[in-house]
C-alpha cells in the first residue's frame, strides 16, 4: 500500500482490500471534510465512509463474516438505542431526531471501521492518513491565515451578563472550510500527536513528521481554540520523549527544556489577535470560561428534574434557553451526554470510555501509551467543545477498540446472498 511504502503485486484485489482502500479515503478526509467535496453529493469522508459500511454489509451478508469487538460494540449499540428511545420525551423533537439520525451515520462508521482495522498494518496505515489529512488541512489554515480569511470573519468577545457578541474588528481564529475552530484544533492536535508515535515506530519518517508535527500545532494555535493551546504541548512532548535515545530522566529533561523554547517561536509567529485570544485561556473575566461555566450550570439544573431518564436527546438548547435568555450548546460532550441522556445515557458513554481505557492496560508499553493518549486526548477536547457526534470521535474510539479486542478468528453466520467471490481485477505493472 502507498501509506507504508510497499509495492501492490496482487493481480488481484478483493473485498477486503477495497474495505481497507475505503477506509483510508475516509480517514484521510477526516480533517477536510469541509473542504473536500463532491457538487451536490456531500463531502468525500460522507461518501466514502457510506461506500464503506455499504460495502462492508454486503460482504456480511454474503459470508455472515465478522469480528467481535464485544463489549464495545454492544455498549455503543445501547448508547443509539437510548438516545432513540429518548425522543419519546425530548422537548425538541426535530433538533433530537436530526442528532439521532447523525448518531446512527456515525456509529455504523466506528462499528464498521473497527472490523476493518483487523491487524496492527492497517491500523497504522489509517493513524498515518489521518496523519497526513491532518497536515493537508493545516497547510489550508496557514493559507487562510495568509489569505486573511477568519473562521468567523471578526475576533468575537462575550458579555457575560447578557450572553451576547461584541465584535472587536480583527481577524483571531482561522480554519478551513467553515469548520467550527474548536473541532479543528482537536483534529490538529490528534494529528500531530499519531505522527508523533509513527515517527517513533518508524525511523525512516521522522524527517517527514517532524515538519508535518510542527505545522499541525502551529495551525492549531492559529484556529485560536483555548483547549487545542492547552493540548499542543501534550504531543510537542510525546515527540521530543520518544524520537531521542537514553535514559528516561534524560529524554524527560531534552522535552521540558526544548518545549518551551519551539513554543515562543511559535507563539511569536502568531497574529497578534489570535495571540490576544489565547493569552486569556486561564481568565474567566477576558474569555469564555465564565459563559460556559453558566452554560454547563443551567443545563445541571435542568438535568436535576430528570437525573435517571434525562431531558431527551437534542433538548440541551430548549432546556437552558428560559435560564441563559437564549439557546447555547453545552460545549461539553460529558455534560450534554449527561443532561439528554440522564444517568443511564452518561453511564453507556462512560463504560465505552472506561472499557477501552482499562483494556488498553494489557497491549505492549507504545501501543498502550499510544492508545490511552489517543483517549486522553480526545477526553480532554471534549471538555472544550461538543464532539460526541464528530467522526473524530468514532475514528478514535473505533481504532482503539480494535487495538484492544481479543485477536481470535473471525466469526461466521449464516449469510444470505450467495457466497460468490468479488474481485476487482488490477492491471500488473510490472
Amino acid at each position: 500500500m502507498w501509506l507504508d511504502g510497499s509495492v501492490q503485486n496482487e493481480r488481484r484485489t478483493d473485498t477486503s482490500t477495497v474495505l481497507e482502500f475505503l477506509a483510508i479515503v475516509s480517514v484521510l478526509s477526516i480533517p477536510l471534510e469541509n473542504a473536500l467535496l463532491v457538487g451536490g453529493a456531500g463531502s468525500v469522508a460522507k461518501l466514502s465512509g457510506l461506500a464503506m459500511i455499504a460495502l462492508f454489509g454486503f460482504r456480511m451478508a454474503q459470508s455472515g463474516r465478522f469480528r467481535s469487538r464485544r463489549p464495545f460494540g454492544m455498549l455503543l449499540i445501547c448508547q443509539v438505542c437510548w438516545s432513540m428511545t429518548s425522543l419519546g420525551w425530548t422537548s425538541d423533537y426535530n433538533s433530537g431526531l436530526t442528532r439521532v439520525t447523525l448518531l446512527v451515520q456515525v456509529s455504523l462508521f466506528g462499528l464498521v471501521l473497527s472490523q476493518v482495522a483487523n491487524d496492527d498494518l492497517i491500523r497504522a496505515r489509517l493513524r498515518r492518513a489521518f496523519g497526513l489529512g491532518a497536515t493537508a488541512a493545516a497547510l489550508l489554515v496557514v493559507q487562510n491565515w495568509n489569505r486573511g480569511v477568519g473562521a468567523y470573519g471578526l475576533i468575537e468577545e462575550y458579555d457575560p451578563t447578557i450572553y451576547t457578541k461584541n465584535t472587536v474588528g480583527q481577524v483571531a481564529r482561522y480554519s478551513v472550510g467553515g469548520e467550527d475552530p474548536n473541532h479543528m484544533g482537536a483534529i490538529l492536535v490528534m494529528g500531530a500527536l499519531l505522527l508523533a508515535f509513527d515517527a517513533y515506530a518508524n525511523r525512516r519518517f521522522r524527517i517527514v513528521a517532524f515538519p508535518a508535527i510542527g505545522l499541525c500545532l502551529f495551525a492549531s494555535l492559529l484556529t485560536g481554540s483555548r483547549g487545542s493551546s492547552v493540548l499542543a504541548p501534550a504531543a510537542v512532548v510525546a515527540y521530543l520523549f520518544f524520537n531521542r535515545s537514553g535514559s528516561l530522566f534524560r529524554r524527560a529533561v531534552w522535552a521540558a527544556l526544548v518545549t518551551p523554547v519551539l513554543f515562543g517561536i511559535g507563539w511569536q509567529l502568531l497574529p497578534g489577535p489570535t495571540r490576544l485570544r489565547l493569552s486569556t485561556s486561564f481568565d474567566s473575566k477576558q474569555s469564555t470560561s465564565n459563559l460556559r461555566e453558566e452554560i454547563w450550570i443551567a443545563g445541571i439544573n435542568a438535568w436535576k428534574s430528570r437525573p435517571i431518564w434525562g431531558t431527551g436527546t437534542g433538548s440541551y438548547q430548549t432546556e437552558v434557553r428560559a435560564a441563559l435568555s437564549r439557546p447555547l450548546v453545552a460545549h461539553n460532550s460529558s455534560v450534554s451526554q449527561l443532561v439528554e441522556l440522564g444517568l443511564i445515557g452518561f453511564f453507556l458513554w462512560a463504560s465505552v470510555l472506561g472499557v477501552l481505557w482499562f483494556r488498553s492496560g494489557n497491549l505492549s508499553l507504545l501501543d498502550r501509551l499510544r492508545s490511552r493518549s489517543m483517549l486522553l486526548l480526545w477526553f480532554v477536547s471534549t471538555t472544550f467543545a461538543g464532539l460526541e457526534y464528530k467522526k473524530l470521535t468514532f475514528f478514535v474510539l473505533a481504532i482503539l477498540a480494535a487495538q484492544v479486542s481479543d485477536p481470535g478468528p473471525a466469526k461466521f453466520a449464516a449469510g444470505i446472498l450467495p457466497q460468490r467471490k468479488f474481485r476487482l481485477h488490477v492491471p500488473n505493472t510490472q
